[in-house]
This record gives C-alpha cells, sequence and structure tokens, in this order.
C-alpha cells in the first residue's frame, strides 16, 4: 500500500504571484497524475502583511473548495509569546481526515504556514514540524501509512 502523502510548505515570497503559484502547483499536481490540491492554512493569525494571504485572500483567489482555515493546528506563541505551542494538537486527526477523504479523490494536501524554512524536530524553526509530527502519530494509531514532505517533493 503506498502511503498518504501530504505536504508542507511555507508561502515565504509568493505574497504577490498568488495566481500564478497556484497555476504552478495545480500543473505540478496534474503530471503527477492528481487533481489540484487542497490547501490547508494552519496559522494561528491570518492578519499578516503578506497581501496574497491576509486574511481571506489566497481563499478567495484558490476558491472555497481548494481552502481550510484550521487555526486550532496554528502556534499560540505567534500570539500570546513563549514557546512553541500547537493550540490544538487533536486537530491532527481531523487533517488526517481530510488527507484521507481527499486522496479518495486523487487530492492531496498542502497544510502550510508563512515560514521559509521548516527546520527539524530537533531544530524547530516552524510549527509545521510540530504539526507533521502529530499527523503521522495520529496515522500511525490508526495504522495507516502516511508521510509529510515539503512541497513539492520529489526531484527538483
Amino acid at each position: 500500500m503506498e502511503p498518504l502523502t501530504l505536504f508542507s510548505w511555507g508561502y515565504w515570497g509568493w505574497s504577490s504571484c498568488v495566481p500564478q503559484l497556484l497555476e504552478g502547483v495545480d500543473a505540478v499536481e496534474a503530471a503527477r497524475g492528481y487533481e489540484p490540491p487542497l490547501f490547508v492554512d494552519i496559522r494561528m493569525s491570518r492578519s499578516v502583511r503578506a497581501l496574497g494571504f491576509t486574511g481571506d485572500a489566497f481563499a478567495k483567489i484558490a476558491g472555497a473548495s481548494r481552502y481550510v482555515w484550521m487555526d486550532d493546528l496554528g502556534n499560540e506563541a505567534i500570539v500570546e509569546g513563549g514557546e512553541l505551542r500547537i493550540k490544538n494538537p487533536g486537530a491532527a486527526e481531523t487533517l488526517l481526515d481530510l488527507a484521507t477523504a481527499c486522496a479518495q479523490k486523487k487530492q492531496r494536501v498542502i497544510f502550510f504556514c508563512a515560514c521559509e524554512f521548516p527546520g527539524t524536530e530537533e531544530d524547530l524553526g516552524c510549527h509545521r514540524v510540530r504539526v507533521a509530527s502529530y499527523l503521522l502519530e495520529a496515522a500511525r494509531k490508526r495504522g495507516v501509512p502516511a508521510q509529510v514532505i515539503e512541497w513539492p517533493g520529489g526531484e527538483p
């Protein structure tokens, strides 16, 4: 059985060219045999300077059927300060449910935030790494083979 693949991604640098980003992502996924992906926004807050990603700007361009905001997977430290803390780690189960449902339609999930680089579990640069570990743990508990790869994955 092929593992369920989810992608993590940081939009750093893409704010002014969201339509071109979507066109490119869709083309890559089509070339790989998949439908356009579902974007899952895991930011705690959407009040940002990046115009293509502030408020519901990205959702409007991508379309409501291709965008989900899951602030439960956001980093509370962004708002409250302190150490990295995922608002609701259990929401990784919901993300896994979404990815499983999307896989039935030959669609993959890209969960994202603003950070340019994800870092590693030992040296967290971004909360995407922590979300990925919660997601993989949820998949393991369900007996679902899964992997999280930084988009676009594969060969350059």
